[in-house]
């Protein structure tokens, strides 16, 4: 532990912090980092990589990876064979750009079975010499090659990580090449517009080891005493980003259905029946020993799952193939197709229905049939597996899908648009997205809004044509389906920015007969565009009536008057979670500020902590924070400000960019003379 503050006092303070707190074990109090695990890595490339000359002249066919592991070498031997289409409106191909990372060394490459000409170009890709190779005939490219971990900063594509187990350390290798790094370990034209048509993966491991991947395990054979060489095929169209193996010693003694005899090195394998036909899909899970037992609860669900899922998108769209989940050690879990890679914290988490799970599955209809058409467009991957989170657990009775959306999926800052963010796999991108469909479903009604699902994950152009679809397709099946021009709110919450910021005051007045007049004040207060989105207010009686009242705020301030029978004792705003927004409420006497709890509290430095300010005046407003010896550190707020809400993210550094020592810090928040403080515990738990 870093810094000079002393462990009794800094855990002495958390427990007084934690038992502060407001109680419930629903999850409602945590707000979740997002849960796929390549929202750890920097964005490789953006669109348009794919049109370079060497790659926008080709298709992909068919590829086949062949090779072995070596973990005490930490290297992958491997033989790539592809199947590439020289496209008919370039005329042919003369050369061939293949993504190879520098820690992917080439030894051999050969073209329809003769030595070829190559080169390293860069740190990133090969050149591959194809003179004259003749338009819409397919090429056999051979590349013989030896790949070795690959580590960009926190975010690490293809290694060796190990985990402990039994008193000592299991030897492990895991593959999450999202956005473009498929290239650490196969040779590849790795571009979102260059799917492959099917990709086999035959893999050499010790025996006492499994390979989860991708599509269907055709053979497990014994090549020589001491090994095993697993042969996967996934028949599909496949993003070369979704191709991935974890491997392990993966617990192969728990055969619940009695399909395979124990030890013989088969995954744990249970059957699942699609309501819609009857047929019958395999359910396989690469599990760690040390795990077995405990994630039974949470794999228990799975078929719970798919049955919200194929009711409400359609069918699981590889049920020719299997659904597989396999342990690995990211944080979160990532979507490759046909087998969810789900981290050890969410695979052993007492949470048996935990966010990561429903989210990895529903990116097999939303990120894997249907891919992104370019990384601007990743909310039609991550909005869409957030909002799948809402779905599920609405089906599945546990809260309202405006309730989760509302509970954990609000309070983050939102940089950039929908389309397009500020930070790729960030907030914007998962959570806003999320609550752009929550919204569009509130639009358009529950019949068109899972209609639009359908139809965009089974029987859109998108879907039925070359799996890649774009933001503007989307639209064009939403309106197609529901019948509606959704220009203006896609223009607002997908390509536009911001979210509606809303300052209310009421007062409640006697009148004659008993009657009580409401006058409502309402204001937009966030910088730029108002949003003109429909709106409810919620009156409330002591008697516990209620009366839901929908406006359509179109002026940055407009007054309401409403009559109730009974006095009102309260005036809430959405309050049935319909909208993205953040809202302030005022009444005379109050406070000029209001400070929220910090959250999450405690935090680590890597997720930060988000401060929240209800600002009822003009003028300005400073945030400060100390240290437990009275210093100011750091100054995260001093200007003039509107009434409003203000949200401000401190990530455990200093004024000079400095990260500081662990321990309990005091928040301080003023305006027009009023104060008020929190409690922040800075630790190491990210």
């Amino acid at each position: 532990m870093r810094g000079s503050f002393s462990p009794p006092l800094l855990f002495l303070c958390l427990a007084a912090l934690l038992a502060a707190s407001p109680a419930g074990g629903d999850g409602k109090l945590r707000e979740d980092p997002v849960p796929c695990a390549h929202a750890r890595g920097r964005l490789a490339a953006r669109s348009g990589e794919g049109d370079q000359p060497g790659q926008r002249e080709w298709r992909a066919g068919f590829y086949e990876i062949t090779g072995e592991l070596d973990f005490a070498a930490e290297r992958f031997l491997g033989h790539l064979t592809a199947h590439l289409i020289p496209r008919a409106e370039f005329g042919g191909a003369d050369s061939l750009v293949l993504d190879a990372l520098a820690t992917l060394v080439v030894s051999d490459v050969s073209v329809d079975g003769v030595p070829a000409t190559w080169r390293r170009r860069d740190e990133f890709c090969i050149v591959v010499a194809t003179p004259g190779a003749p338009a819409e005939v397919p090429v056999r490219v051979e590349v013989l090659y030896e790949a070795a971990p690959n580590f960009e900063g926190e975010f690490i594509p293809f290694y060796f990580p190990g985990y402990y187990w039994n008193g000592a350390i299991a030897a492990s290798c895991q593959t999450m090449t999202e956005t473009q790094y498929a290239g650490a370990w196969w040779p590849c034209i790795d571009r979102l517009t260059h799917p492959a048509d099917s990709v086999a993966l035959a893999v050499t491991v010790p025996d006492t080891m499994m390979v989860a991947a991708n599509g269907v395990l055709e053979a497990i054979e014994t090549p020589e005493p001491g090994k095993r060489t697993y042969r996967w095929r996934e028949r599909h169209r496949i993003a070369t980003y979704l191709v991935g193996m974890a491997v392990t010693n993966f617990a192969d003694d728990y055969q619940p259905e009695g399909l395979h005899p124990p030890g013989a090195g088969w995954p744990w394998e249970e059957t699942y029946t699609f309501a819609s036909d009857g047929t019958t899909m395999p359910l396989q899970y690469f599990i760690w020993p040390k795990h077995r037992e405990g994630a039974v609860p949470m794999l228990s669900q799975i078929p719970s799952m798919l049955d919200c899922y194929c009711e409400k998108f359609g069918d699981y769209p590889f049920k020719d193939e299997k659904y597989g989940v396999a342990e690995f050690s990211f944080g979160g879990g990532m979507e490759h197709q046909t087998c969810s890679f789900i981290g050890a914290s969410v695979i052993a988490s007492p949470d048996t229905l935990h966010y990561v799970q429903p989210h990895e599955l529903s990116h097999q209809w939303f990120g894997d049939h249907v891919s992104p058409a370019t990384w601007e467009d990743i909310w039609l991957n991550e909005g869409f597996a957030t909002y799948s989170e809402a779905i599920f657990y609405e089906w599945a009775g546990r809260y309202t899908a405006g309730e989760y959306m509302r509970s954990r999926r609000w309070r983050q800052s939102f940089g950039g648009s929908v389309y397009a963010p500020d930070v790729t796999f960030g907030t914007t991108s998962y959570y806003k997205g999320g609550w752009t469909l929550h919204m569009l479903r509130q639009l358009v009604g529950d019949a068109a809004f899972f209609g639009i699902l359908e139809y965009w994950a089974q029987d859109s152009p998108a879907a039925a044509g070359n799996g890649i679809g774009s933001t503007a397709d989307f639209q064009a099946a939403a309106e197609l389906v529901s019948g509606r021009d959704l220009d203006g709110f896609f223009q607002r919450w997908v390509y536009g920015t911001g979210r509606p910021e809303y300052y209310y005051e009421w007062t409640a007045t006697e009148e004659a007969g008993g009657q009580w007049l409401v006058d409502l004040e309402l204001r937009q207060t966030q910088a730029g565009a108002l949003f003109p989105d429909s709106l409810d207010i919620g009156l409330y009686t002591a008697g516990g009536d209620s009366v839901i009242h929908r406006v359509c705020p179109d002026q940055a301030v407009q007054s309401y008057a409403w009559t109730l029978a009974a006095e009102p004792t309260a005036v809430a705003l959405d309050p049935h979670h319909r909208l993205l927004h953040l809202a302030v409420e005022g009444r005379p006497g109050d406070a000029p500020l209001s400070l929220a709890a910090p959250y999450p509290n405690p935090f680590g430095h890597a997720a930060g902590t988000t401060i929240e300010l209800a600002h009822r005046t003009e003028g300005s407003v400073t945030v400060t924070l100390f240290d437990v010896r009275g210093r100011r550190v750091r100054t995260l707020l001093d200007e003039p400000r509107g009434y409003g809400p203000v949200f401000l993210n401190w990530d455990g550094r200093d004024d000079g960019g400095h990260v500081l020592a662990y321990g309990v810090y005091l928040l301080r928040a003023e305006a027009a003379g009023h104060v008020e403080a929190r409690k922040i515990v800075f630790l190491p738990v990210d």
